[in-house]
């Protein structure tokens, strides 16, 4: 539906409030093709878009009713490995991964995992590699130690070898990737020289692309701070290594 892409558009402009109201009238418009027909999955794709506004607005009960609306519609459908299936798992892993419910969260991405390496076979793409991602990132906020850094770390690496083949060398999804790269080498590996290495990757591509009070750049010069007074007290500790030799 236009209306619905209308939606999309403004989504991706984080203008959540107009974009409902789009993504409510194009619900409208496919509930009365529904009357009409099986037309389950055109409905599913717009509410679980009302869904992804109120998990941005960190509305996630309402969120997860709505994804929960689009896995019963698309059960009725009998889709049971379905691209828009996978996506719904992915999108309520998200849900419990911002509410810190990781054992929740990991098996919904696993799910999503499995569902798109079924529907795509070995072939890269960027819904796995998100999956990928999302999966590194619960490892990294779980609590630190080896086993969890070490997975976090692989996946993280997983998802870039597939972005950085099937997306353009400026896409958001890439700038993702490396900035998680960078927290994990600041904050788990404690080295700031790696960190920055990503780093001036991940803000180069935010930067060609984002305006200058983005809240992801605004994020990024946040980094920047961090990994600064990081290799500040690097060199304090060279120093007085230097003077206990002395």
């Amino acid at each position: 539906f236009n209306l619905n892409n209308i939606g999309k558009c403004l989504y991706k402009q984080h203008e959540y409030k107009q974009a409902m109201e789009y993504f409510q009238r194009s619900l409208n418009i496919a509930r009365k093709v529904f009357k009409q027909g099986d037309n389950y999955i055109d409905m599913g794709i717009t509410i679980s878009n009302i869904g992804k506004v109120f998990y941005r607005e960190k509305k996630y009960a309402d969120a997860l009713k709505q994804y929960d609306i689009v896995l019963k519609l698309l059960e009725k459908a009998g889709l049971t490995e379905h691209i828009d299936l996978a996506y719904t798992l992915k999108n309520i892993g998200e849900v419990y991964l911002d509410l810190l419910n990781f054992d929740l969260a990991l098996t919904h991405f696993n799910q999503a995992l499995a569902m798109y390496k079924k529907i795509f076979g070995e072939k890269k793409q960027r819904n796995i590699a998100k999956c990928l991602n999302l999966i590194g990132q619960v490892y990294y906020y779980q609590n630190a130690d080896q086993y969890n850094d070490e997975t976090c770390f692989e996946y993280f690496n997983k998802a870039l070898d597939i972005w950085s083949d099937v997306l353009p060398h400026n896409h958001p999804d890439l700038a993702l990737c490396y900035k998680n790269i960078t927290l994990f080498y600041l904050n788990r590996k404690h080295d700031s020289i790696q960190a920055r290495k990503y780093f001036t990757i991940s803000y180069r591509i935010y930067k060609s692309i984002l305006s200058d009070d983005h809240c992801d750049l605004i994020e990024m010069r946040n980094i920047q701070q961090m990994i600064l007074k990081s290799e500040q007290q690097t060199k304090l500790m060279m120093i007085i290594d230097t003077i206990r030799l002395i």
